[in-house]
């Protein structure tokens, strides 16, 4: 990679021992634009703002295939990326507080869909790749999604249910595999559709953003929200993202 940080080595924090004396979340809340009157809103403070200051070139994303392969993403990117797609979900005729699920392996897609549902005001629900069909009806049908995005093959393992989830407008598929037939649209048509000047909804701090479900049998899963408040996203920050 770029740069290797010791394992033994501070990293960016030099002195944890000041720091957790002195912490407090009130100072961390004054490092959010929001609180000068900007954008509330986690994509815009995770990817948005570091995209238009000296961080623009930094790499956002590390992508690291099995076979070795790896795809990298600066802020730049990743916020042209998440705005395109931000702005070629409300083409498709989301709107603020629709449930979109995230139905994919690891890959760089998932990480711009999540983004690009925030920053549009959207809900995000990441799915675990290896749930079934049944697993993932339930939670769709749990939370009203309107839109799927997932890959050719988890697409083909959702057959069996397709009939079931008609609240589902569409299924944005991710991959260079022909798309099927029906409420199918590819993610790279979403992209092309999309404007990179796209500016980020401008949130409340209770609003949801992130939806996240853990199984609980013999009953349905549960579900638990996260707000937009800067106590629960500091942590997507300037950072950079492994997968």
């Amino acid at each position: 990679m770029d740069a290797r940080i010791s394992p033994l080595g501070a990293g960016n924090l030099d002195d944890y021992a000041t720091t957790y004396r002195e912490f407090t979340w009130a100072s961390v809340d004054r490092e959010f634009a929001w609180s000068t009157g900007g954008r509330y809103n986690v994509a815009a403070e995770a990817i948005d703002r570091h995209a238009e200051n000296w961080r623009r070139n930094k790499i956002a994303l590390y992508s690291v295939r099995a076979d070795g392969e790896v795809r990298k993403l600066t802020f730049s990117e990743m916020a042209n990326l998440t705005s395109r797609f931000a702005s070629g979900l409300e083409k498709l005729g989301a709107v603020k507080g629709d449930r979109v699920l995230v139905y994919l392996d690891r890959i760089p897609e998932l990480y711009v869909s999540i983004v690009g549902i925030a920053k549009m005001g959207g809900i995000a629900g990441p799915l675990f790749s290896a749930l079934g069909p049944e697993a993932v009806k339930d939670r769709a049908l749990d939370c009203n999604a309107s839109i799927i995005v997932t890959s050719p093959y988890l697409y083909r393992r959702l057959e069996p249910v397709l009939d079931e989830l008609l609240v589902v407008k569409k299924f944005i598929i991710v991959g260079d595999d022909e798309v099927p037939e029906g409420r199918t649209i590819r993610f790279d048509k979403v992209l092309e559709s999309g404007d990179s000047r796209y500016p980020a909804a401008n949130m409340a701090p209770t609003d949801p953003y992130i939806i996240h479900y853990r199984p609980a049998p013999p009953a349905s899963p549960r579900e638990c929200c996260s707000a937009t408040a800067p106590w629960s996203n500091r942590w997507w920050a300037a950072n950079t993202w492994w997968t």
